[in-house]
């Protein structure tokens, strides 16, 4: 998790699917509007299968930072369903 030295909110959190592969979220910036984007990355693998550096994949998606409480109770319903 990275953590801005201006505040305490975490700017970017994963998920981690497997060893080489985690769900990246981050909230950034887009043509001067805040997003959230969720992200599938994946490891690049150097010597001794020790993961050299992670590369973001076209798997995802890009919200605007508006729509992410609607999103959250999309999330929800469907975890409850």
């Amino acid at each position: 998790m990275v953590i801005s030295k201006k505040d305490t909110t975490p700017k970017e959190i994963a998920l981690f699917k497997n060893h080489l592969t985690k769900i990246v979220f981050q909230i950034g910036k887009y043509k001067g509007k805040e997003r959230l984007d969720v992200r599938q990355w994946v490891a690049l693998e150097g010597a001794n299968n020790q993961v050299e550096k992670w590369i973001p994949t076209k798997s995802g998606i890009s919200i605007s930072k508006e729509l992410i409480p609607e999103f959250k109770d999309l999330v929800s319903k469907i975890k409850d369903s």
